[in-house]
């Protein structure tokens, strides 16, 4: 049995969607956005939000897909010798498990937790938290359907429970205010 959880505020009802376009009801937890929902065996699966107004909206979820970092690259990481580093840090256009999105790392070890905030979530960090990937201090996180130019940031919630909002150190572009 394998427990689905979103969150999402705006929707009044939630569904998972099988390969079999079968929708399987998803309960909100009393006094919560957080909507929970079950699947008897490990399957491929879209997320169905249901709006007031009639409204619905399809999408992957975030966290069906597996961390797209390596076990040689973490391994590599820790002991400072991954050469091409700069290819896995950052926000990176990929296909990944056969869908196109983007590949979000970042290295931040004294944080408690690392979200990716931006115009596809309303700048949200409960969203799209990111995953700690073993000891390395590197959270990621594969968002797939991600349009190019798409602004971001990660926020970071801190070792001293603050939150902060941080431009991505390997991006290859910024958006100064002046």
């Amino acid at each position: 049995r394998y427990i689905i959880r979103a969150y999402f505020p705006e929707a009044s009802k939630m569904e998972i969607v099988c390969k079999d376009h079968k929708p399987h009801s998803m309960v909100q937890l009393e006094g919560t956005d957080i909507f929970e929902g079950h699947l008897t065996k490990k399957e491929s699966y879209r997320l169905r939000a249901h709006f007031s107004s009639g409204a619905t909206f399809e999408f992957e979820d975030a966290y069906l897909f597996s961390p797209t970092l390596s076990n040689e690259d973490l391994y590599l990481f820790n002991q400072g010798n991954h050469h091409r580093i700069y290819e896995k840090l950052g926000a990176h256009a990929i296909t990944h498990e056969g869908v196109m999105g983007y590949a979000f790392a970042v290295w931040a070890p004294n944080a408690r937790r690392v979200s990716v905030v931006g115009d596809f979530n309303q700048w949200d960090g409960r969203r799209h938290p990111m995953r700690l990937l073993d000891k390395s201090g590197i959270w990621e996180l594969f968002i797939p359907n991600l349009n190019p130019g798409q602004k971001y940031k990660f926020e970071l919630y801190d070792a001293n429970h603050q939150i902060q909002l941080k431009a991505d150190p390997y991006a290859n572009c910024g958006e100064f205010e002046g």
